[in-house]
């Protein structure tokens, strides 16, 4: 029984040791694959690549609403359902 219990383990090790490498290879093929854009640096003008200096982005990230101030302004759906349904009956 050990020695069963034995190959199983060194089954489960060598097939996740082999998988690991797999996935290195094939991601590294994929790597390969992608296309090198140094070359096109030059159609991106170079006031995008100097942004930062110009524009504080984490001073506007500041000054934007997070998610609990916009749900807050967001229009109550139910409300909206139940006045448009008593305007119906109104009008029925």
């Amino acid at each position: 029984l050990a020695a069963r219990l034995l190959k199983l383990r060194y089954l489960i090790l060598g097939s996740a040791v082999g998988g690991g490498y797999t996935a290195k290879k094939t991601f590294d093929q994929w790597k390969d694959m992608i296309p090198d854009l140094s070359d096109y640096k030059w159609i991106v003008p170079d006031i995008v690549w100097e942004i930062d200096e110009y524009i504080d982005l984490e001073k506007i990230r500041k000054a934007l609403p997070n998610s609990e101030d916009l749900a807050k302004l967001a229009p109550d759906f139910d409300k909206i359902a139940e006045s448009l349904s008593l305007l119906k009956d109104f009008f029925t």
